[in-house]
């Protein structure tokens, strides 16, 4: 008697290959469990799943284990991950700020995009992403806050532009001490022409897109070592490339300009 084919014990690499053998087969005869055996099925299992295949038209199983594929995928993404910084606690299960962004800058291979307000001590929070730009060629795009000087609630004063690479050649020199290669910057120009008093107040880094990190903290030292901060970390792509878009579909708009620093 045979024992009945549990589709559950197969790998999703495996599936994976029968889907595609079957996707690609020339052939319109049964299959038979030689041709199943060839593609790196044991020839037990071969003997069931050539049985089972030939029961319902190749078309139907291609559809079938493609939406297996799909199912297995959304219930193999990893947990959301609680980051914290604030007191250790011994019965807590966040992971710590620093500990996360650090690595989350060590493991970048392509591009990290930053969002931040807040920055001090750049030399210690940004050493593992410079060894990366060096090391490694990966981009960085940072978004960052301009401060803006405000004659009343109601009328924000423009930022010249002089000022503003002044901010960002402050913002490097206390934050970058390495040189080249930097980041590109990004700065919000409603505030440079004085039409609105606004901040970008968002915590945000995407690595590669496929992690995110979404944090209360800044990047200083007191927000990454002594205050209460709470944010997630996600390693999802489509969250990813929909966080990562979002700011450059914004850039493309003409929310956000580039400025690039005259260099010595």
């Amino acid at each position: 008697m045979n024992t009945p084919l549990d589709f559950s014990t197969f790998s999703t690499g495996m599936l994976d290959v029968v889907r595609e053998n079957l996707r690609h087969r020339t052939s319109r005869g049964a299959l038979s469990p030689a041709e199943v055996n060839s593609w790196g099925i044991g020839l037990e299992q071969a003997r069931a799943l050539a049985a089972r295949l030939n029961q319902v038209p190749i078309e139907g199983w291609v559809s079938l284990l493609e939406a297996v594929a799909c199912e297995r995928a959304a219930a193999a993404r990893p947990p959301i991950e609680l980051i914290w910084t604030g007191p250790f606690l011994r019965q807590g299960r966040a992971r710590d700020t620093a500990t996360q962004l650090a690595e989350l800058f060590a493991r970048a291979e392509r591009s990290v995009l930053l969002v931040g307000y807040a920055f001090d001590h750049g030399a210690e929070i940004f050493e593992p992403l410079h060894e990366r730009m060096r090391d490694g060629g990966v981009r960085a795009e940072f978004f960052v806050n301009i401060e803006q000087k405000q004659a009343s609630r109601r009328k924000p004063v423009p930022v010249p532009r002089d000022e503003v690479d002044a901010q960002l050649a402050a913002w490097i020199e206390g934050n970058w001490p390495w040189g080249d290669p930097i980041p590109r910057f990004f700065v919000d120009p409603r505030v440079i022409n004085g039409t609105v008093f606004a901040s970008i107040h968002a915590k945000l880094v995407v690595v590669d897109e496929e992690h995110v990190l979404i944090t209360s903290a800044n990047f200083t030292e007191r927000a990454q070592d002594r205050n209460i901060e709470v944010g997630v970390a996600i390693t999802d792509k489509e969250l990813a490339s929909r966080t990562s878009g979002q700011f450059r579909a914004a850039v493309s708009a003409g929310g956000f300009v580039e400025i690039v620093l005259k260099r010595p």
